[in-house]
């Protein structure tokens, strides 16, 4: 941990995150959240964790969904109110109905779920998990994979090791084709003797459209994910926008015509630029967001930046209070003076 991390982590507690909150009121946060479980699991919210955040947000914030943001950030009479919090969701995996909706619905708090319609449809399932799925079943790699341009030498895995395996292959699949990817998904399978089920298996599954309808009216506001979950800098103009444009209709159709946001499936800077901005906008969404934050925070309307939250509190206290965000104009300051 960085020394100033370190540092924050003592002193937050004692009237620096007060301090930091008051500096930053007016400056909207957006959490970003992906997956929950009832339990403390790597890579997971757990139940415990996620109501202790929920509930300190109902105390000292104001929560809004991401369209009740974009509309007063735009309005000429409305005014965003002081310490804004948006809590989003990716992807609409079933563990969001199970665990995290209920305690928003507890506590009466909104937030907006960002779906992959093809998921939401059981056309699919998303591709990480199937990589996931494989490297659970096997214990042992019995001699080295080649997938794409990585190299997975042969050996006995275990816990850290499949996490940093499933890394490395995720990170050299990210900017192939769906096509491509799901061959050499289908690739590391076979040389493990593993069969993919057609469908994900219940760790994997995604809500259903019932279920959407059902949390929609209790004021989770449900935006667009695209369909599979591709990259949609690395695909041709017609295969994005049609992913894009794609998903707007899938949850038209099902849940009716109301304001929608995007979010860019990985939205790290590189994955974003004018075109898909413009496609976003031409599809009809009223605003995007993407899975970084720096200090643009709610700057640009189709790249708006998000916070990483989830198990953590420490991590959750820097992003709600804004300590995050004055960390990023400090060094961005520091950086302009040299």
């Amino acid at each position: 941990m960085p020394l100033t991390s370190h540092a924050i982590k003592k002193i937050g507690p004692y009237g620096f995150y007060n301090l930091t909150n008051l500096l930053t009121k007016k400056n909207p946060k957006v959490l970003m959240y992906h997956r929950f479980s009832s339990t403390n699991k790597y890579g997971f919210t757990s139940k415990a964790n996620f109501e202790k955040q929920i509930a300190y947000i109902t105390k000292n914030y104001h929560p809004l969904t991401l369209s009740q943001l974009i509309e007063l950030n735009y309005s000429q009479n409305d005014k965003i109110p002081n310490n804004t919090i948006v809590i989003t969701v990716d992807d609409g995996y079933l563990d969001f109905y199970h665990i995290a909706y209920p305690i928003l619905k507890k506590y009466k708090v909104p937030a907006t779920l960002y779906i992959t319609s093809g998921f939401i449809d059981k056309r699919l399932w998303l591709w990480p998990d199937k990589i996931s799925w494989i490297l659970d079943q096997i214990i042992e790699i019995p001699e080295q994979i080649i997938i794409g341009n990585l190299i997975v030498p042969h050996g006995k895995i275990d816990k850290l090791s499949r996490i940093k395996i499933w890394h490395e292959i995720i990170n050299n699949l990210l900017t192939l084709s769906n096509e491509k990817r799901d061959d050499l998904i289908h690739e590391l399978g076979r040389k493990l003797d593993i069969t993919l089920p057609y469908f994900p298996p219940q760790k994997y599954v995604g809500l259903n459209w019932n279920q959407l309808r059902e949390i929609q009216s209790e004021g989770i506001e449900i935006g667009g994910h695209t369909i599979s979950h591709p990259l949609l800098i690395h695909l041709d103009q017609k295969k994005a926008w049609e992913e894009i444009v794609g998903c707007m209709i899938d949850i038209q159709r099902n849940l009716g015509n109301y304001p929608k946001t995007f979010c860019y499936p990985n939205g790290s800077p590189a994955d974003i630029n004018h075109e898909l901005k413009s496609f976003v906008h031409k599809a009809g969404y009223i605003g995007a967001v993407v899975a970084f934050a720096d200090t643009a925070n709610i700057r640009d309307r189709y790249a708006i930046r998000r916070h990483a939250c989830g198990d953590s509190m420490f991590q959750f206290q820097k992003a709600v209070s804004g300590t995050e965000l004055l960390g990023f104009r400090l060094r961005k300051a520091l950086k302009q003076d040299r």
